[in-house]
């Protein structure tokens, strides 16, 4: 499984508190970038962002870990 489709499954597998904090984030970061101060970027939005949803099977590992 590529990592496109490992962020989907993990995606699909968050918890709907969980994905609801994750939108609230990601359109924060976005928010920000776009009616900033002009110190947080569009292209810092991205990086952020991708790194956000990267970090989503390794956030449901760990959740996972935590129940067993």
């Amino acid at each position: 499984m590529n990592e496109f489709e490992r962020i989907l499954e993990g995606i699909k597998d968050l918890e709907e508190g969980h994905a609801k904090s994750l939108l609230k984030l990601a359109y924060s970061r976005l928010d920000i970038a776009v009616n900033g101060n002009g110190g947080y970027t569009i292209e810092d939005c991205g990086d952020d962002l991708m790194k956000m949803f990267r970090d989503i099977p390794r956030f449901l590992d760990i959740q996972k870990e935590q129940k067993d």
